[in-house]
């Protein structure tokens, strides 16, 4: 797998990723294909949503674990924020059909109001955020369907937990980890940050004391430092918002759902580092160490007795007792797994088995080498040992019986050969160190959409009016966005019937795949115009007599809200934003 903090991407960048493969592989992201090539957690899924059934989800990070949970009946949350920064588009209705969806399969929709981003990437104002977020977003995702009554809408500034747990995350991570993430200063070396500051300070005192009368250049004024500080210290932010709905006050750890585009993955991979490394306790397979595991079976002295033959008979086959590591210090070669009928050879590997179960016929049940045991591990400190006396009852009353303790370590190994579940493991844990009065946190599930492209092939933006349907478009302005849009045709009529057209490259058939709810009027329109069987003029009308309609409809859906007062209900009853004053 690529190492994936080595990648970076400018979730604040307008570019679209050319290469969704490379990207998928680079961020070590499970594919999401709609055919179940590569993934078959689709047909675990009982009602997928469009952007599954179409291929719009392209790849997710333990989504599996949400649908677990979802098949289930237990609980989760879906997270998803806004960015209060322009008008609402299309583009932006696919994410409200989403949190409709997880609504209607029992998550707690929570929904961040990202202002304090809006203040310190954008420079929009708090008053002027609150004007877009209840004027645009929020009227517009009650009117596209969300349910008021199952979600929790807040304002970044208004949430004083966010704040302070962003503030005791910022802790756990340095300046030059959070820049090999985001890449705020563009590093020419194959260098971090830190490492180059600490040169530089070297190289300037070397040339002072060799050139006392020499002006001086500062070897790092080439790099770009005029990044705010506000935006290092955001991210912090982003991962309160995904985190802090499993503080107690808000019910507590569950399985959290994040729906982003890839260039939101650095704010991902930050909050799943976080959410592990306050962890307690670390749950993980082990790579393959060489240890051979030979087990029998038996109850009480007989067990006991047979172990001290299969040790005796080990020694005189020439495997040591005691061995030596690489630092010198002695340590068991030969050792006893606790409570089970298991000794561990260290000084035995995958070449040995056929010559210790010839030698041991009979009184054996099974060798095998214990490649990718399962550990659990604790920091070592004065809660230690009593953690992983807790964890070792736990996984013992799960039913797992070849399990070692090895407190000198922090660490404790399953050895069971099969039907080790780790997620239960890790769960089980989890709950305990709740239990316990510690904050623990689930790492955040996500899964990745393709990027809506807009009318005219780029990106959609605010700034380019003819590059989206935005929810306050006329619907005469609508059906002249769609007839101007460009399309994957041919140059002439005569040969795209002979040839076909391209789908693919076509925003026509684009704006029906990620907008239009019928799948079979989507896949008919792909297949007339790959045979050529439908010419672009055509398809523009069709799809702008649907959208047309659709946004007649829509907004006066939205209209009537606005008159009734339910958007004004639905803010002040959500205590959405800070009533006193901010200095921004």
């Amino acid at each position: 797998m690529a190492d994936s903090s080595k990648q970076t991407v400018d979730p604040w960048s307008s570019e679209l990723p050319e290469d969704y493969d490379k990207r998928i592989k680079d961020f070590g992201l499970t594919r999401f294909d709609k055919d179940g090539k590569d993934d078959d957690l689709i047909t675990k899924i009982k009602d997928p949503d469009y952007t599954m059934r179409r291929g719009i989800m392209v790849a997710h990070r333990d989504f599996d674990t949400i649908v677990d949970v979802i098949n289930k009946g237990e609980p989760f949350i879906m997270m998803t924020g806004l960015m209060p920064s322009g008008k609402l588009h299309l583009g932006h209705k696919l994410v409200v059909d989403q949190i409709r969806w997880y609504q209607d399969h029992g998550a707690k929709v929570v929904i961040a109001i990202s202002d304090t981003e809006a203040w310190v990437a954008r420079g929009i104002s708090t008053e002027e955020s609150r004007k877009i977020a209840t004027e645009e977003y929020i009227t517009n995702y009650l009117a596209l369907g969300l349910d008021p009554d199952k979600v929790d809408v807040y304002s970044q500034w208004q949430r004083e937990d966010l704040i302070n747990l962003a503030i005791a995350f910022s802790g756990k991570k340095t300046l030059g980890e959070m820049n090999s993430i985001y890449g705020f200063v563009k590093l020419d070396e194959d260098k971090d940050i830190e490492q180059l500051i600490r040169e530089s300070i070297v190289a300037l005192d070397k040339e002072r004391k060799e050139n006392p009368d020499a002006e001086l250049k500062d070897p790092l004024s080439h790099y770009n430092w005029s990044v705010p500080a506000g935006k290092v210290f955001f991210p912090f932010i982003q991962v309160s918002d995904i985190l802090h709905p499993q503080l107690p006050q808000y019910g507590g750890p569950r399985p959290t759902i994040v729906p982003v585009g890839l260039d939101q993955d650095p704010h991902l991979r930050l909050t799943r580092a976080i959410a592990e490394a306050w962890r307690q306790y670390k749950v993980d397979f082990t790579p393959e160490h060489g240890e051979v595991m030979i087990y029998t079976k038996g109850k009480g002295k007989a067990l006991k007795d047979k172990l001290s033959t299969i040790e005796a008979e080990l020694i005189d086959l020439g495997y040591e007792k005691f061995d030596f590591d690489s630092e010198g210090n002695e340590y068991e070669a030969i050792r006893r797994v606790p409570n089970s009928g298991a000794l561990l050879v260290s000084s035995a590997g995958p070449y040995d088995i056929v010559d210790i179960q010839s030698n041991l016929e009979g009184v054996v049940e099974d060798v095998y080498v214990t490649d990718n045991r399962l550990g659990i591990f604790v920091e070592q400190n004065e809660k230690s040992q009593s953690l992983l006396s807790k964890a070792d009852n736990i996984i013992r009353n799960m039913g797992y019986t070849q399990v070692e303790v090895l407190p000198k370590y922090g660490a404790i190994f399953i050895y069971d050969r099969e039907n080790v579940d780790e997620r239960a493991i890790d769960k089980e844990l989890l709950h305990l160190e709740e239990e316990l009065g510690m904050p623990v946190f689930y790492k955040p599930a996500a899964t990745y959409n393709q990027f809506a492209r807009g009318l005219t092939g780029g990106k959609m933006s605010s700034s380019e009016p003819n590059s989206a349907i935005f929810l306050t478009d006329e619907p005469s302005d609508v059906e002249k966005k769609i007839k101007g849009a460009a399309t994957g045709g041919k140059q002439s009529a005569e040969e795209q019937k002979t040839y076909g057209g391209e789908p693919d490259n076509c925003m026509i058939f684009e704006l029906q795949k990620f907008n239009h709810p019928d799948d079979e009027f989507v896949e008919t329109t792909y297949k007339k115009c790959m045979s050529g069987d439908r010419l672009c003029g055509e398809c523009k009308q069709l799809t702008a007599d649907y959208f047309s309609s659709w946004m007649k409809d829509f907004q006066a859906k939205r209209q009537e809200l606005i008159e009734s007062g339910a958007v004004d209900k639905f803010v002040k009853d959500q205590k959405i934003f800070r009533t006193e004053n901010i200095l921004c």
